[in-house]
């Protein structure tokens, strides 16, 4: 991933992921190891909503094992979905609100899996991404066009 518009608090999570993926003996950090990132970093919108819908690293951990055959989307997809967010909102830096938001964003993730055993709906947490930055009207042509 290009680092070049991603604010502390998001290389600070991709910094996270990278240890995660480490940790649990992983080759490379898929889109789970992001949300593990999102969930240490904590402070950052991602984090905070994360932390709304009661999503917690062990729950995290014990879903995951469910999906660590699945497929997931390379690293380039999320950094391209969270690229686009930023235009989209006008914003001309990519935080961690940008990156969940290219996470969640993606259907067929693993991190959309794993979510969705957590009992958490992507459409509901990024809508809630997209009201608390100020932007609710620009959700529902957003999640329109993902997958």
């Amino acid at each position: 991933m290009s680092f070049d518009k991603f604010t502390d608090r998001a290389r600070e999570v991709i910094d996270f992921a990278n240890e995660e993926a480490s940790t649990l003996g992983s080759e490379s950090v898929d889109t789970v190891h992001l949300l593990l990132g999102m969930l240490r970093e904590g402070q950052g919108v991602a984090g905070k909503m994360l932390g709304e819908f009661k999503v917690e690293r062990e729950a995290v951990l014990e879903a995951y094992e469910n999906h660590r055959d699945a497929s997931d989307v390379p690293l380039s997809e999320v950094e391209s979905r969270c690229l686009s967010a930023t235009e989209l909102l006008g914003h001309n830096y990519a935080g961690t609100e940008h990156l969940i938001l290219a996470v969640g964003g993606i259907a067929d993730c693993r991190a959309a899996k794993v979510l969705a055993d957590l009992g958490v709906s992507r459409e509901e947490l990024c809508s809630l991404v997209f009201t608390v930055i100020g932007h609710a009207d620009d959700f529902a042509p957003w999640w329109a066009e993902q997958a």
